[in-house]
């Protein structure tokens, strides 16, 4: 599952420019209660504001050589200006009551009075609130410096952007404020590789979202070669960035993957907003970002394209193949939105049950049977689909996404996996759906195979393990086996 990254590790570095938990058994939520209701996202370690970020790229520019936890420190007094006053006025406080204890304590020894006692334990329960109090300022306070330090630490490692003519420009992680996220994944150049793979299935909707990916490789510390990973960061150049300085970058990131893989996401604002140890699933991930219509011309100021560079210039490796995976992925939501269990059986025919599936309602999970997924009562009835692509990603594994809106407005991201038929034609194997729209927090992702769907909370399918076997192209076991 995702958890929140907070590394301990200090570095002084030059800033730039501003520019699976526990499963627990449940029945199918069903494709129209998925989306859920719009609520306000909820994000990690935000803390660091634009104008605070500008302001520290500014101030680098006059020292290139400031340390990144002093500037923290100075950025969160400017930010938070009560703050200091208010941990004196506790602590004086605090000092004053401590103070009474002596005279206190001696009327109560004397028994001159009978308030002695009281007066004694208020001044006791006071100065032990100050104290608690302050106690907790202190520690709120050296939190934020640390998160800042580290956001500030983050933007002054710089990326290297392939340039459509050829040749590279480096930019600045901070460079990226306002018009790009930062995924930045941390693994082995086999798993890098793979995962690059894994996220060309939404590359139109992470250029759309305005998603750059940083890979750096584990072993970099070591000064070993990464031509794989290049090549397969090159192909992908709009949004793809390799580290500059991949060394001091894996070192930096090293105590936060604990030894294995891990990922962290950085907003348009520069602020860190999660992390996790393992691999990210990318349509998860993207439901984290706000969602743009694919094709959304380039902002003038986006740092990675060139002047003139169209939103999307790949070709599709065959738009015929491309469009008979779109046309099985009609007759699928035309199956489920009219009900017809007869139609659905045919789809699903010749689909292998899904491992992962099975491995879920081993551990508890309920998988809800077509039958009752095609009721009037649970399917999508009014459900629109907008936004198909599809990905031949070898001979064997193809892709497609839709986007999903129903009846209530909100919005679902559809991912469906297929297979090569023995007669040469495709099978559907897999269908998983999460929400993915403004302002809505994915809980809940809908996994579906031959047999049915599972209601699976988002955490627990965010990310997987390293040594997970993932499908890749041709081209993409070609570059590793020569590496």
């Amino acid at each position: 599952g995702t958890i929140t990254i907070m590394p301990t590790l200090r570095m002084t570095s030059p800033l730039g420019q501003c520019g699976g938990g526990r499963m627990r058994p449940g029945g199918l939520v069903g494709f129209a209660g998925l989306a859920g209701a719009p609520s306000r996202r909820t994000l990690h370690l935000r803390t660091v504001t634009p104008s605070f970020l500008c302001l520290a790229s500014s101030s680098s520019s006059s020292s290139s050589s400031a340390d990144a936890s002093s500037l923290a420190r100075k950025l969160y007094e400017q930010k938070n200006a009560g703050a200091l006053p208010r941990l004196l006025a506790t602590g004086a406080l605090g000092l004053a009551l401590g103070a009474g204890f002596p005279t206190a304590l001696a009327d109560v020894l004397r028994n001159q009075t009978g308030d002695a006692a009281a007066t004694l334990g208020l001044d006791i329960i006071g100065t032990a609130a100050c104290f608690l109090f302050l106690q907790r300022d202190l520690r709120r306070r050296e939190n934020q410096i640390d998160t800042i330090t580290k956001e500030l630490e983050l933007g002054a490692f710089s990326v290297r952007v392939p340039r459509r003519v050829g040749g590279t420009k480096e930019i600045k992680i901070s460079a990226f404020q306002g018009a790009r996220r930062v995924v930045v994944l941390y693994g082995s150049e086999k798993s890098l590789v793979e995962d690059l793979e894994r996220a060309e299935i939404y590359r139109k909707r992470l250029i759309a979202s305005r998603i750059v990916i940083v890979p750096v490789p584990s072993d970099a510390a070591a000064g070993k070669r990464h031509d794989a990973l290049e090549e397969a960061c090159r192909s992908r150049r709009k949004w793809c960035a390799m580290p500059a300085a991949p060394r001091a970058f894996a070192t930096w990131l090293e105590p936060v993957a604990q030894g294995g893989t891990a990922y962290l996401t950085v907003g348009t604002n520069g602020a860190v907003r999660g992390s996790g140890i393992g691999r990210p699933r990318f349509d998860i991930l993207l439901s984290s970002f706000p969602r743009n219509l694919i094709n959304t011309p380039f902002d003038a100021s986006d740092p990675v394209v060139d002047d003139n560079d169209s939103m999307m210039d790949e070709a599709s490796a065959d738009d015929a193949e491309s469009e008979h995976l779109i046309s099985i992925s009609r007759k699928f939501y035309d199956a489920l939105l009219e009900g017809n269990g007869d139609e659905m059986a045919v789809l699903w025919d010749d689909a292998p049950p899904s491992e992962y599936l099975t491995g879920a309602v081993r551990k508890g999970a309920r998988q809800d049977p077509w039958s009752t997924v095609l009721r009037e009562d649970r399917r999508p009835i009014g459900m629109r689909l907008s936004e198909y692509d599809a990905t031949v990603l070898n001979e064997t594994r193809a892709f497609v996404t839709v986007l999903e809106t129903v009846a209530n407005g909100s919005t679902l991201l559809a991912t469906q996996t297929f297979e090569r038929r023995q007669d040469g034609g495709w099978q559907i194997c897999e269908h998983r759906t999460v929400p993915y729209g403004k302002d809505i927090v994915a809980k809940i992702a809908l996994r579906c195979d031959a047999r049915g769907c599972v209601a699976l909370p988002v955490k627990t399918v965010a990310s997987f393990k390293s040594d997970e076997q993932v499908p890749v192209g041709d081209e993409t076991a070609r570059m590793l086996a020569r590496d």
